[in-house]
């Protein structure tokens, strides 16, 4: 529709608009002459709006038959191409098959001449697809009507043959990328083969799919041409493939240099019930003894969970009853107990051997009892009352001083 005919259109509309207000209004004071002449210009007004309806529709079905009449073109257009390069190729065949037969004897070069030129189109081969490094369909732009059509692709080492389907051979098109090709990457998935002759836009049906032609067509000495964005994008890319290759390398590197952690060798190794600070549980560790400390682990599979004991100044051991013994250091006193009594003693052993002082549970009596004995002989006598009350302040000192040990220190 023109904009004249629209402008036409809509000036009738608001005139018409403005005819019914004011007949509204006047029509209690108009006399009736009047109303009927105001019907008679309003019947005129939308007789002229259907005429001008009736004239868009025809100038719509005049576009559709114009339409329809370039796609007929376009398809003959195609045809003689076809048919053009159909007949260069049987003069072409015909050519090199006369040039071999120059070469041969002069005898019967005739004969052979007519049986080429009178062969029936019933002898000759089918049209064949080849075999192409890659096959897929594409949306291809028309050339007249700039509409995108999908074609089935096949890709050679020199030539990018199309079709109108892939159970189609007869119809065979190509496009010469042997030389001074390019391919230019638009927005989206759409891409550009600029040959000799033409620009042939494309669309592929997925980025991964453009990507994997243009891959091809690269491999095929087709150059590729990225354009805005995209260039960034593959800068980005490149950067970042770059960057991934130094940090494997570096992480390569690391890993080497960090080793895993190992259980040291020791003079003597094995499992002991150790007892926690707050709960004052025993639970099995197991222990690894070098000269200086004693090494302890969840298990003896897990070198992870390694914490250790400080031997290396002022310890001492003390034996308790059965398997029982201790081993107090300046920070904390561990409580020990071993599998057996042989075991417990063989751990005394090696650990006397890093000069820690053992000390028997008989000892330590017989020590405490003389300590005692020359306490009382110089201290005075004190009453029963003052013992007593002396007895109560102890105990409740020791139990403030354990009750400070279990909030403060951490168990395991």
């Amino acid at each position: 529709m023109s904009d004249n005919t629209q402008q036409t259109i809509e000036y009738y509309k608001s005139e018409l608009i403005k005819k019914d207000e004011i007949i509204k209004k006047l029509s209690e004071e108009v006399d009736k002459d009047q109303l009927k002449e105001l019907k008679i210009q309003y019947q005129e007004l939308s007789d002229i709006v259907y005429n001008l309806k009736t004239e868009n529709e025809k100038l719509k079905i005049e576009n559709e038959k114009l339409l329809e009449d370039l796609k007929k073109k376009e398809i003959k257009v195609e045809e003689n191409e076809e048919k053009k390069e159909v007949t260069d190729g049987r003069n072409n065949q015909q050519d090199s098959l006369l040039s071999q037969e120059s070469k041969q004897e002069k005898v019967g070069t005739a004969e052979t001449a007519e049986i080429v030129a009178v062969t029936p189109a019933s002898e000759a081969t089918e049209p064949v697809i080849p075999e192409g490094i890659k096959t897929g369909n594409l949306q291809k732009q028309s050339q007249l009507l700039k509409t995108f059509d999908r074609r089935y692709f096949v890709l050679t080492k020199d030539t990018l043959y199309y079709y109108k389907s892939s159970n189609d051979p007869s119809n065979e098109k190509s496009i010469d990328i042997s030389s001074d090709c390019n391919v230019k990457i638009v927005e989206g998935t759409t891409f550009d083969l600029e040959a000799k002759s033409r620009t042939y836009t494309l669309i592929a049906d997925s980025v991964e799919e453009r990507d994997s032609w243009i891959k091809e067509l690269k491999e095929c000495n087709v150059n590729v041409i990225p354009s805005g964005k995209e260039k960034s994008t593959f800068n980005k890319k490149n950067e970042e493939s770059t960057k991934l290759e130094i940090l494997k390398s570096e992480n390569e590197s690391d890993i080497n240099i960090q080793q895993k952690p190992v259980f040291p060798e020791g003079v003597k190794t094995g499992n002991l019930h150790k007892q926690s600070q707050l709960l004052k549980t025993f639970n099995q560790r197991y222990f690894v003894l070098t000269k200086d400390k004693l090494y302890y682990y969840r298990s003896s599979n897990d070198p992870s969970t390694q914490k250790s004991i400080d031997l290396s100044s002022n310890c001492k051991i003390k034996i308790g009853e059965s398997a029982k013994f201790d081993l107090e250091t300046k920070s904390r006193t561990y409580k020990l107990i071993a599998d057996s009594e042989e075991d417990r003693d063989s751990w005394i052993k090696e650990l006397k051997k890093c000069n820690i002082i053992v000390i028997s549970l008989e000892k330590e009596k017989s020590i405490s009892i003389n300590n005692i004995e020359e306490s009382a002989k110089l201290e005075a006598p004190k009453s029963e009352n003052e013992n007593e009350n002396d007895i109560d302040i102890q105990q409740s000192v020791d139990n403030t001083v354990d009750k400070a040990t279990d909030v403060v220190e951490v168990s395991e």
